[in-house]
């Protein structure tokens, strides 16, 4: 009798460990399908960029969720920025067919891949049917529009150790330049407590005034929160959008400028007691990138510019109500300083 007690009870022992196991899955399955996959995909147009993980969510909305980052090795350096485009296959529901949707890293172009970059893909089910073939891949990589300027006029504050009731990332965003900021995008990618990438965030901030500093919170998908641990890679992505980016001189003059080419712009200042305007620039492309001024009324007095501390001798252009000088910027990291503006 002993022995055939023992032999039953064992296996109900092994049932409900199993049915709890199997409980357990159906439960982390609703909202995290797959743990964080190492994947490199192979792509003819960029050996050195790939996707370096992803992962799929249910929300609390019925979307399905497929977020990531790209990365590449620590050695690599991009001869220009590049436009990276990924690709996710799919069927769809209404079509019949299949089909490959598109979408962006949050940071494009890209002009380096110090570290990665997230991406996010939000699958609407009721159209779209995913499966297990149904995997990001790097589409396209192509190299940026020669208009692409990369502006780094503006400070993040925040600590990645306090987060918010909802588990968001906060802090504050400071435009170190003396003109207008529109549509920067910040973002972040969001962590589990082993590591594992389970989000990727991201937040508009319209309008900043020049020196203004504005609060931003990155708020993680809700079926997340209760694993979110910490944040990693947030930065901003805020582009030229190829017009005049205008600096009030004073109450009745201003100045506007606007690069072409592949520029970056890591500090801007106009200095009103000894009226000089300070660009700090770097071309990253071969050739010269062309820098045109603007002012607004006519500039009547001459005024001097420097470019590293050698006089410029660009000529200007009187145009109606306005004054234009076009200078060449070479290669490399460069300070461009004008004065006499408001004399």
């Amino acid at each position: 009798m002993s022995y055939k007690k023992d032999y039953i009870f064992i296996p109900i022992k092994i049932l409900t460990l199993t049915l709890f196991i199997i409980a357990f899955s159906i439960s982390f399955n609703s909202f995290f399908t797959y743990a964080q996959t190492h994947v490199v995909i192979k792509n003819n147009n960029h050996k050195n960029i790939y996707i370096q993980n992803y992962s799929i969510i249910h929300d609390l909305d019925k979307k399905v969720i497929i977020i990531g980052s790209i990365a590449a090795p620590h050695n690599l350096t991009l001869t220009s920025p590049v436009e990276v485009t990924l690709g996710l296959n799919i069927y769809n529901n209404f079509s019949k067919k299949y089909e490959i949707i598109k979408e962006q890293p949050f940071k494009n172009p890209i002009y380096n891949v110090d570290e990665p970059i997230p991406f996010k893909f939000i699958i609407n089910p009721s159209k779209f049917y995913i499966n297990s073939s149904s995997v990001p891949y790097i589409y396209s990589i192509k190299k940026a529009n020669g208009q692409s300027t990369n502006i780094n006029t503006f400070a993040l504050k925040y600590n990645e150790a306090l987060l918010g009731p909802s588990k968001e990332l906060y802090g504050t965003v400071t435009n170190t330049a003396p003109n207008i900021i529109k549509n920067l995008t910040l973002y972040a990618i969001v962590h589990g407590k082993n590591g594992t990438q389970i989000d990727s965030v991201k937040t508009t901030i319209p309008f900043i005034k020049p020196y203004e500093t504005v609060k931003f919170s990155l708020i993680p998908n809700r079926i997340v929160k209760d694993l979110v641990s910490t944040y990693s890679c947030v930065g901003g992505n805020l582009q030229d959008i190829n017009a005049y980016q205008i600096i009030k001189i004073n109450s009745n003059k201003t100045i506007g400028y606007k690069f072409s080419g592949f520029m970056e712009i890591d500090s801007i200042n106009y200095d009103k007691e000894t009226d000089q305007f300070r660009l700090n620039v770097n071309n990253i492309y071969p050739i010269s990138a062309a820098l045109s001024l603007q002012i607004i009324p006519l500039q009547k007095n001459p005024i001097s510019i420097k470019i590293d501390g050698h006089e410029d001798n660009s000529k200007t252009i009187d145009n109606k109500e306005k004054s234009k000088i076009d200078l060449l910027i070479p290669q490399g990291k460069h300070e461009i300083s004008i004065h006499g503006i408001n004399s």
